[in-house]
């Protein structure tokens, strides 16, 4: 192969031809390019700088100066600075002593790491050999890392460091190419280099080494000394970096706990006692190549191996200047955006269209006066109204909202209908007929939607009385403190999820390292405990059992169970594939590229989440949604923002557990049987580490109210009355308080408290375990069950309490709670990571930086729900009533295909013809 064509290419295959090797003091000697003796490869430029043997800084390198506004790692607590006072060159008597110190200085209270970092002046390399002799930072003052990368960009990089971290033993050196998480397994432990050197003589990885990248087309490997540590060719890895880059050389850190951890609480010093870069340059064109290949050809070569070799090849200055990729026509790609960006238009042009003109016609509608009577085809009008959110039907409105797990609760504010004329001949399709038999069922004492559902009906073409309709359509008790409540819940849990993200020293007990200003963590210690506290969760699953068997409870009727349990998975599965494959598409489009830099602003390594692999995969992912058992945390969970959906399978399954137990608890009649019950199975539930007991709790409190009319009994008793009271009280403080406990008494009752249940592996108290000493967010604890439980009871007793959870703003965002509960961390980790750092880097204050994020953030959300929910709900509702028609319905009478035409018309068409 032609020397032009490999040395165009950087070397991607060696030269084979004979070398003959030529010695020199200096590079004027090696016109001919360089020739590493070992792979065969030959290269045409050099750097070569000996450290130990000078006091003058080279000029082919350069001392950087820099602060970076923010860091692409998923895990940088710290930005990364450099300046020329952490490089130094340390003149010695001694040879073996003299080199290159590169220092990193301990943290500022901004969080910024100061380190010594150089690069080569030309920024044309691409393809060679690049060798330093390094040895990394020392053991015992914090984690740093001595490196050496060639990087253009996060897809185009080469980095191999030296680390010691925190923990000696945990030192290690890391190879990466582009973007690649600091695995330990894309590296070698220092333990195991050490083993190497005592077994082959050289050096300890705690001192001087040759660090050596061999760079081709064709493969990168990463050798320390002779041994070679690790070797990726293109066949492995199609997208190996190939564009011209520097070479730097640093000793930094950034805190990332997965990689070099620290940063080091003293000033750290790593060493370079010498560079020798052999490489080509991305600034010879094709006629340059066949010119070296004509003059070099034959002629000898320097090794790359001599050591006697000084000095640096000489450049023009473009050589010096970043690589740019040539500009490439981009019309076509322009295309798919144009058609997007106008489908979108177009969407949101109709949408607003539809909603304006639907606004405009109810606002101009006369109210009607009632009639005698409704014909049946009216009254499926009026059923489908009532399972509605917000329409109008006549002169009134029905509220139906649905829960933050998606179940209709049937809350009403204004629950009666009444009717007026619509033009109707009274004939029926044959559809029509069919569905008004199960539509018109008898419906005393039943809601709008019931009735739709009830398997009762009657006959086609009867009337029915209206007065019967008005009558048995009626208010029924009102809950709306229990919507409030969970609305409440809800937003307490976005706010907890916004501290996650942007203020974590007010969600973490810390000693302030994390904190922007010392008012977070007083605030952590103080309201933290009490307003921020992730067992606010658990009110979604004990009143979730409220809207699941009231109507039973009521009637005893299996029909109200049968409903919810034929569509409860798929009335919370549905939304959430909606709107998981929208973020995936967003996600995919760059939603949350700001994301990565977040922490090194935030200081939080909280937020995280990767694109999903395929299409594959999301369905995957939804679907074991549904049938995963808890305690589990579902795999979507890491390609959705935040970690909220693994409370779905506590959901289903709760929802499952509510619903058997329902009926077993209905037959047992005497009182103290019920519940002795109930003791036991919450008992049991929560010493198996199992969300039931929540499940168990919520519907006890459920059949207090329904069966038992605990609260009229309570209100006729002072005495018990203020007694349950205050015992809820002390409850739900006593519950909160435990984060207090540990912040100000360093005593960990949820620990203790995991303590004592039994290991699921091993039957063994956890205390006996691995798993001691550290309590999962998915695991159940029993503050949180007593907080659920307590909550709801003082909500149903306190009539201030229920005006306040009553209030027109909380019941008008309670429609929207699942979709809160579903977009709010996609909103936070896209726009309100993109504003947060968009802020910081023109220097905004941090507090003034919060103070325009989180109104943004909400803003965005309460905009976004009148677009997204009655999409959401409109697929969830519709599929969910499809599935339940078919389950419980008479389907029509079977037909022929050709009916109402005889079954041989078409055959011997041609004889009937003839003969006709």
């Amino acid at each position: 192969m032609p020397l032009s064509r490999l040395s165009y290419h950087g070397g991607r295959e060696a030269h084979r031809a004979t070398v003959t090797n030529t010695a020199g003091t200096n590079n004027t000697d090696c016109s001919c390019g360089y020739y590493n003796p070992t792979s065969g490869e030959v290269f045409t430029d050099s750097i070569i700088v000996y450290f130990n043997e000078t006091s003058d800084w080279p000029d082919s390198l350069v001392v950087e100066s820099f602060e970076h506004k923010y860091e692409r790692n998923w895990n940088a607590l710290y930005r990364q600075a450099a300046s020329g006072a952490n490089v130094q060159i340390r003149n010695s008597s001694s040879d073996s002593s003299s080199s290159l110190e590169l220092y990193v200085s301990p943290p500022t209270s901004n969080h910024i790491v100061v380190s010594g970092s150089i690069r080569s002046a030309r920024q044309d390399i691409q393809f060679g050999s690049i060798r330093a002799f390094m040895r990394p930072p020392q053991a015992g003052i914090g984690g740093s890392a001595m490196s050496m990368t060639m990087e253009y960009n996060e897809t185009e990089s080469i980095t191999f460091s030296a680390m010691n971290t925190d923990d000696p033993g945990n030192a290690r050196v890391s190879t990466l190419l582009h973007s690649e998480f600091p695995s330990p397994s894309l590296g070698v432990n220092f333990s195991t280099l050490e083993a190497y050197s005592r077994a082959n003589d050289t050096p300890s990885p705690w001192d001087y080494n040759e660090f050596r990248v061999d760079w081709t087309y064709s493969a990168v490997k990463y050798y320390i000394g002779d041994l070679l540590v690790r070797s990726v060719s293109r066949d492995e890895d199609r997208a190996l970096p190939s564009t011209p880059a520097p070479v730097v050389l640093k000793h930094w850190s950034i805190g990332d706990t997965y990689a070099e951890q620290g940063p080091p609480t003293q000033i750290s010093e790593a060493n370079v006692r010498w560079v020798r870069m052999f490489f080509n340059s991305s600034l010879m064109t094709k006629e340059d190549h066949l010119s070296f290949d004509s003059t070099c050809h034959g002629s000898p070569k320097c090794s790359m191996n001599d050591t006697t070799l000084r000095g640096s090849t000489s450049y023009i200055s473009e050589a010096t200047a970043a690589w740019e990729e040539p500009p490439e026509p981009n019309f076509l790609r322009l295309i798919p955006a144009w058609i997007c960006a106008f489908c979108i238009v177009l969407t949101v042009f109709l949408l607003a269209h539809t909603i304006i003109l639907q606004k405009l016609a109810n606002m101009s509608k006369e109210p009607k006066g009632s009639v005698d009577y409704l014909d049946q085809s009216q009254l499926i009008l009026a059923a489908s109204f009532a399972d509605s959110t917000g329409h109008n039907t006549g002169t009134t409105t029905s509220l139906s909202v649905v829960t933050m797990d998606g179940d209709d609760p049937n809350i009403r504010r204004v629950n009666d209908y009444s009717s007026h004329n619509t033009q109707d001949d009274g004939s029926m399709t044959a559809w029509e007929s069919t569905r008004c038999n199960s539509l018109l069922a008898t419906v005393t004492a039943m809601e709008p939607n019931e009735a739709k559902d009830s398997p009762t009906a009657s006959k086609p073409g009867r009337k029915v009385s209206a007065a019967l309709v008005t009558a048995s359509l009626q208010p029924r008790k009102r809950v709306d403190y229990l919507a409030g409540l969970v609305t409440f819940c809800c937003m307490a849990i976005t706010v907890q999820h916004f501290g996650f993200t942007f203020i974590p020293a007010l969600m973490y007990p810390s000693d302030g390292i994390n904190a922007h200003y010392e008012s977070e963590v007083w605030a952590n210690k103080t309201i933290g405990p009490f307003l921020l506290n992730q067992i606010f969760i658990g009110i979604f699953f004990t009143t979730s059992c409220r809207f699941l068997v009231v109507r039973y409870l009521e009637s005893g009727d299996l029909i109200a169970l049968a409903e919810k349990i034929t569509g409860r998975a798929f009335r919370l599965i549905i939304p959430i594939a909606v709107i998981a494959m929208l973020e995936y598409f967003l996600i995919e489009c760059g939603a949350i590229t700001w994301l990565e830099m977040l922490p090194s602003i935030t200081w939080s390594s909280w937020p995280y989440t990767v694109a999903i692999a395929n299409f594959g995969t999301y369905l995957d992912g939804v679907i074991e949604l549904a049938f995963l058992v808890p305690n589990a945390v579902p795999q979507i969970t890491f390609n959705y923002c935040t970690g909220i959906l693994w409370t779905i399978p506590v959901q289903l399954q709760g929802s499952w557990t509510t619903l058997l137990a329902v009926i077993v608890v209905y037959e047992i009649k005497r009182p103290w049987k019920r519940f002795l019950y109930y003791a036991i199975c919450i008992s049991f539930n929560w010493y198996a580490l199992n969300w039931g007991s929540y499940f168990w709790g919520g519907l006890l409190m459920a059949d207090l109210d329904i069966t038992f009319k605990y609260r009229k009994w309570l209100l006729s008793h002072s005495l018990a009355y203020y007694s349950l009271m205050i015992f809820y009280t002390i409850c739900v403080f006593l519950s909160l308080s435990q984060d207090s406990f540990e912040i100000w008494l360093s005593y960990y009752f949820n620990v203790a408290e995991l303590d004592v249940h039994p290991d699921i592996l091993t039957g063994l108290p956890i205390q006996q375990t691995p798993r001691a000493g550290s309590v999962e967010y998915y695991v159940p604890r029993l503050n949180g069950l007593v907080f659920s439980i307590a909550a709801q009871g003082i909500v149903e007793l306190s009539p201030f309490i229920q005006k306040v959870f009553s209030s027109k703003i909380i019941l008008w965002a309670f429609p929207h709670v699942y979709t809160i509960y579903l977009i709010h961390g996609f909103v936070f980790w896209s726009l309100g990571a993109w504003l947060c750092i968009m802020l910081s880097g023109i220097g905004l204050p941090y507090w003034a930086n919060l103070l325009v994020v989180g109104p943004a953030c909400y803003i965005t959300i309460i905009l976004s729900l009148p677009l997204i929910t009655p999409v959401v709900e409109a697929l969830g509702i519709s599929i969910v009533k499809d599935i339940w028609r078919d389950a419980h319905e008479q389907p029509p009478k079977r037909r022929a295909t050709l009916f109402p035409f005889p079954r041989d018309i078409l055959a011997n068409y041609d004889v009937k013809l003839e003969s006709s």
